[in-house]
């Protein structure tokens, strides 16, 4: 197996862990000065705060990955593109599918130093949606 098919499969076994809210050992990826920019530019350190946030804004995500892509870098970095949609429950009940997403992952010596998310969540209206009434 080639050093970027590795980087993908780390990145896939981190993200799945993330979704599965293994906090102990998604976090055992990540360096100890890791970066975790999310939309708007929030930035956190630390996955705990990653989860609290999220739990603001719906009771449950899954990511259907689409497409990986991976290069390494000049500067001994690995980056591994994970594209694909979410599909969950927003805090009113609401299931919602489909909606766009791009993660971005830099590695550097077997660790995750920087995770980039990008998403359609806010812009697609899914979080504000009620579900329908009977």
């Amino acid at each position: 197996m080639d050093e970027l098919t590795t980087y993908i499969e780390r990145t896939e076994t981190y993200l799945r862990l993330s979704g599965e809210r293994r906090t102990a050992e998604a976090a055992a990826l990540l360096a100890s000065d890791a970066e975790l920019i999310f939309p708007g530019g929030v930035t956190y350190s630390r996955l705990e705060d990653v989860f609290a946030s999220a739990g603001r804004m719906y009771r449950s995500i899954a990511k259907r990955h689409d497409t990986w892509d991976a290069v390494s870098k000049a500067d001994g970095t690995v980056v591994v593109v994970s594209a694909g949609t979410l599909e969950g429950e927003n805090l009113h009940g609401a299931r919602f599918q489909g909606v766009r997403y791009l993660d971005r992952i830099t590695w550097r010596d077997g660790q995750i130093v920087r995770q980039e998310v990008w998403n359609d969540l806010a812009v697609s209206g899914v979080l504000d949606v009620h579900p329908a009434r009977d």
